[in-house]
């Protein structure tokens, strides 16, 4: 049965591959093919324009073109795009009054006895006077703003603010196989361990200096041209330290590579 369109996409529906589970030979397979793998130029260069054009809001830069602009249904049939229209004055005001005096969660609320980020930061006579009775000018936020710019974060502050983060999918995934084969590693990503500025996100506990590094080569891409570029400025680092690191991503967490890599370290 023949489950796609004059396009060679996958008719809606279609349930070719549900259910189906790939046998350990066909993912160490699929792993090795992976594993290594270098893109080409060209198509590097498509996924910083696709992560470029992207937006919170819809998916692309106001006036983008939908990638499925033009195409139709398997029927024959356009498919509807949505159109996002700007949204008016009033309409701004409607969503304000909806969200004020919203809390929220327990766990990310700003409590009492917390103190804001920028208590006891010092600020120029200048900014001050400038402030004073008013709200900040777009000069004054843009003076502000370039102060900041390029000013390289504390040890210290890195840390504060890695304090409430918590693993990703894959690091847990990866936590769960060190766990079941009991190796001597544990997460630390949480900056409660740091490198001068860097945080590993996993830390050998018998005694080695041993640090893991697992990602996600679609996020480190968003900060360099390469994910090679990211690695060596990571692995130079640590190195000055005495320290080791071992690198995996998305597609050499598994239970088979994680085990022989780390046992073999």
């Amino acid at each position: 049965m023949d489950n796609r369109d004059q396009a060679g996409k996958f008719i809606k529906g279609s349930k070719v591959n549900q259910g189906r589970v790939p046998s350990e030979d066909q993912k160490r397979k699929q792993s090795e093919k992976m594993s290594g793998r270098v893109e080409s130029d060209e198509h590097k260069a498509k996924i910083r324009a696709g992560m470029l054009a992207s937006t919170k809001v819809i998916g692309r830069p106001k006036g983008g073109v939908p990638w499925n602009k033009g195409m139709k249904r398997s029927n024959g049939d356009p498919i509807p795009v949505h159109v996002y229209h700007e949204m008016s004055p009033e309409g701004r005001e409607r969503q304000i009054k909806a969200i004020s005096g919203k809390h929220f969660s327990s766990e990310t609320e700003f409590k009492k006895g917390m103190k804001p980020w920028n208590t006891g930061k010092p600020c120029s006579d200048e900014t001050k006077a400038k402030l004073k009775g008013q709200k900040r000018s777009g000069e004054v936020r843009l003076k502000m703003s370039n102060a900041k710019k390029g000013k390289p974060l504390s040890a210290e502050h890195i840390r504060k603010v890695l304090t409430r983060r918590t693993p990703t999918s894959l690091e847990k995934k990866f936590q769960n196989i060190v766990d079941k084969n009991n190796l001597p590693y544990k997460f630390v990503g949480d900056g409660s361990f740091m490198i001068e500025r860097k945080n590993p996100d996993f830390i050998n506990t018998n005694g080695h200096k041993i640090a893991i590094e697992v990602y996600a080569r679609y996020y480190k891409l968003r900060h360099k041209e390469t994910v090679q570029e990211w690695m060596d400025e990571r692995e130079a680092i640590f190195n000055k330290y005495g320290w080791s690191v071992i690198f995996f991503d998305e597609t050499q967490v598994n239970e088979k590579n994680v085990v022989k890599q780390l046992q073999a370290a």
